[in-house]
């Protein structure tokens, strides 16, 4: 399969890092507006409470976070292929599986950033909620999925892997710190809020990890090794089956 031009040109890792500017950008841009221009305290609003804040935050915050929902769609995917796409990797059939599964699931999760982002807390408090809770919890199986995958790569970067699988672990504490305060929101609102923000890093931090893995490659060559050993193991899987 030969890849269109624009992606045999585009370096994978300008991805990655757009994903996770564009969403800190527009998450920082909307809290100081609101902070300034109406009102929003200081420590500590909710994310969302930023972007509806007024009509501009609310016009970057949909803008901004939809862009960025699609972006970190394309990120996992990359890294969906570049695990697919090792000759290196190990973990036979379930891991296969495991690997699949990862990228619908984050890909569901990716969707319901951008009706986080759609939709305003205001506007649909249950469907908002929903979406921001079904986002972290599929990129918290993306999270461990891909870094237990990588960590099969004889050629890894053991930094990098143990690095993710810290992410991972530690977002399952704020995940879960999150919904404990969040049975007693008129108490614990604050901390709520901090588990937002600090969950939410978390996750970019971990797609930015992705810039080690990918380090110059080209989307094209990316999407282009996942097709060769696609087709070599079909054959491969073929020939067994006569």
């Amino acid at each position: 399969m030969t890849a269109p031009y624009v992606y045999r040109t585009l370096p994978a890792k300008t991805v990655t890092i757009a994903a996770s500017s564009l969403a800190v950008f527009t998450i920082l841009i909307t809290y100081i507006i609101g902070v300034l221009f109406f009102n929003l305290p200081v420590w500590l609003p909710m994310i969302s409470d930023g972007f509806a804040a007024g009509l501009i935050t609310l016009a970057i915050s949909r803008l901004g976070i939809i862009v960025s929902a699609f972006l970190l769609w394309v990120n996992n995917g990359l890294m969906f292929f570049y695990i697919r796409g090792s000759m290196q990797m190990a973990g036979g059939m379930v891991a296969a599986i495991s690997t699949h599964a990862a990228f619908w699931v984050c890909t569901v999760a990716c969707f319901c950033l951008a009706v986080v982002a759609a939709v305003d807390e205001n506007e649909n408090g249950t469907v908002h909620g929903t979406a921001a809770v079904i986002f972290f919890v599929g990129e918290l199986v993306m999270m461990f999925v891909y870094a237990n995958r990588l960590n099969a790569d004889p050629m890894k970067n053991s930094a990098s892997v143990h690095f993710k699988h810290a992410l991972a672990m530690v977002s399952v504490v704020v995940g879960l710190a999150a919904a404990y305060f969040a049975s007693n929101w008129h108490r614990f609102h604050i901390q709520v809020a901090e588990c937002e923000w600090f969950g939410v890093f978390l996750v970019l931090l971990y797609n930015l990890s992705f810039l080690v893995e990918f380090k110059d490659l080209l989307i094209g060559e990316i999407l282009e090794e996942d097709d060769v050993v696609y087709r070599q193991n079909f054959q491969t899987y073929q020939k067994v089956r006569v």
